[in-house]
């Protein structure tokens, strides 16, 4: 079982927008951040060295963005995000379309894949669904966090901000394009049922501001 990420997938730079397990990220393009870099390349070299030999078995699980409750007070990139929304920390939302799923969601996925025999061999993409950057922040606000930007920011304006933010750096390569990850074969082949990703969104929230790392 391997642990990878849609950034294996999703980084072709050819225009395309629907992408599914037989995808891959252009690791060779100076146009792909080093981040989805290297999740394709420990992905390949993980079938690389599967394919060398015949008694283990591989699946592999390529979640969307990780939201979702924390164990630690690591909270991951994709919830950080969430902290710099609730935290009056962005000042308009970057038009940026990608896929989220559930901490709780992506963990279930792996456990079925490792009790289903069908899972051998193959990649799932684990994503609940695809959000504009307006529509996630659009779900915060609507909890009540009043710091939730609505305005949308111009790609420009991004990219000027990413001069001098890392976070926002590897965002401003992203935006203006829609990118759709559907998680059709995890549900047909391993049964996956996902929550609805805003109640991760809340939960995630709810929890930032308990452990103190934002004041309303």
């Amino acid at each position: 079982m391997l642990t990878s990420s849609c950034a294996a997938i999703t980084e072709a730079h050819n225009g395309q927008t629907h992408f599914t397990e037989a995808d891959w990220t252009d690791a060779s393009s100076a146009k792909t951040p080093a981040y989805y870099k290297s999740k394709t390349l420990a992905e390949q070299k993980a079938w690389d060295l599967i394919g060398a030999q015949s008694t283990t078995k591989l699946a592999v699980i390529n979640p969307a963005g990780v939201i979702g409750p924390t164990l630690t007070d690591d909270i991951g990139t994709a919830n950080e995000f969430i902290l710099q929304i609730i935290d009056g920390k962005v000042p308009g939302c970057p038009k940026l379309h990608i896929g989220f799923v559930d901490v709780r969601d992506v963990a279930t996925a792996h456990i079925l894949a490792m009790q289903k025999s069908e899972a051998d061999g193959e990649r799932f993409i684990i994503s609940e669904r695809e959000y504009w950057f307006k529509d996630f922040s659009a779900v915060l606000k609507a909890a009540g966090y009043k710091k939730a930007p609505s305005r949308e920011m111009p790609n420009w304006l991004v990219k000027v901000f990413g001069l001098f933010d890392p976070a926002t750096r590897q965002m401003a390569q992203m935006v203006g394009s829609e990118k759709f990850t559907p998680s059709d074969k995890a549900r047909k082949i391993l049964g996956w049922n996902p929550r609805n990703t805003d109640e991760g969104i809340r939960d995630t929230a709810i929890q930032i501001v308990e452990k103190g790392m934002v004041k309303l």
